[in-house]
């Protein structure tokens, strides 16, 4: 009989799913834009990035989650402010996942519509010719 395998969302409870959500929101604080990016479709990006390609980092986020619960603040002012701090890493990656979360292709499910482009002034990257278009045929 083989071993279950836990998927993340299984592993974090409804306490640390709103303290990774809290922690998002002060990293990158999500303007409201209509129908555009939301910290909501970034911690579904976060819990699939953990469960795929970052999965190192679940363990250290877990512990990260369960001792700032309620403390969100204190924690990035003191991961931000000093280079050497303990938990940097897992601040970097809190980091750039809000970031992805907010500027990403949209067919990764976050930046909706490209709107986080959009509010920034850059209109998403260019689209991709179809072949043979534009060859004067």
């Amino acid at each position: 009989m083989s071993e279950r395998v836990w998927s993340v969302p299984e592993l974090l409870d409804a306490r640390h799913l709103q303290t990774l959500r809290r922690l998002l929101e002060r990293v990158l604080p999500y303007p409201a834009i209509p129908d555009g990016p939301t910290v909501s479709d970034t911690v579904a990006y976060v819990l699939r990035r953990l469960e795929h390609e970052d999965r190192a980092l679940f363990g250290p986020l877990e512990q990260l989650l369960e001792r700032t619960a309620g403390s969100e603040d204190d924690w990035l002012q003191a991961a931000a402010s000093t280079p050497q701090y303990p938990d940097r890493g897992v601040f970097e990656a809190l980091r750039g996942w809000a970031w992805d979360g907010f500027l990403a292709d949209p067919r990764w499910g976050v930046n909706r519509g490209g709107r986080g482009w959009t509010h920034l002034g850059w209109g998403g990257p260019p689209r991709r010719r179809e072949a043979g278009a534009g060859e004067g045929r």
